[in-house]
């Protein structure tokens, strides 16, 4: 999507999540392609980028034919202490669970990007499937090297027991290295380093808390 000339908008019915008494909508925010840093195809470069932003429209339709709007304003809360500290379609995502503590602060209103709003038609992204790894190896050096039994794009679940701060790398690749290991690209190493300078792509990094 080029933001500055269109920007999409999803609709949900949220109907079966309601209950009676309080509830509590809230939505976490990425980057996505509007504040991509993957230097490919110059992303880092678009004139739109931004950090994330949020407009949303609850709509209430009542039993008597009325309705009412509850809209994004600055009396939703908002919190940068979020345990997601990094994404990149491209470069992956840093989950930090150390941080189960949030500072909350009122929103403020900003810039929106200049294209015009469009409902989005395309089905979004599914999990569809699971399935347990072909061959689970172990390295040496201690890494782990689990062999999924098809190709895919998904994620690995893991089951992790380790002592708060541990950092544990997950780099999803169809190659494997001389040595056995998952290859890795970029950070300039290598075949197709250069295209992607900032750091290694599909390459997940989950600090234990």
């Amino acid at each position: 999507t080029q933001y500055s000339k269109t920007v999409l908008y999803r609709r949900f019915d949220i109907t079966d999540l309601l209950k009676s008494g309080k509830n509590t909508v809230t939505a976490e925010m990425g980057n996505g392609f509007f504040n991509e840093t993957v230097h490919i195809w110059h992303w880092e470069a678009a004139s739109w980028r931004s950090s994330p932003k949020l407009i949303a429209d609850i709509v209430i339709e009542y039993d008597d034919g009325t309705a009412e709007t509850i809209s994004t304003d600055e009396g939703w809360l908002v919190t940068l202490d979020g345990p997601i500290t990094a994404n990149s379609i491209y470069y992956g995502e840093t989950y930090d669970a150390r941080r189960k503590t949030f500072s909350w602060k009122n929103a403020v209103y900003t810039e929106a990007p200049d294209g015009m709003l469009k409902e989005q038609y395309m089905p979004p992204i599914r999990r569809i499937n699971t399935f347990a790894p072909e061959k689970v190896e172990r390295l040496p050096d201690g890494a782990f090297v689990i062999t999924a039994p098809e190709m895919v794009t998904g994620w690995a679940k893991i089951r992790l027991d380790a002592p708060e701060g541990k950092e544990v790398y997950i780099t999803y690749n169809e190659r494997l290295t001389d040595d056995g290991h998952v290859r890795k690209i970029g950070r300039h190493e290598g075949r197709d380093g250069d295209w992607f300078p900032l750091n290694y792509i599909q390459h997940d990094c989950f600090i234990s808390g």
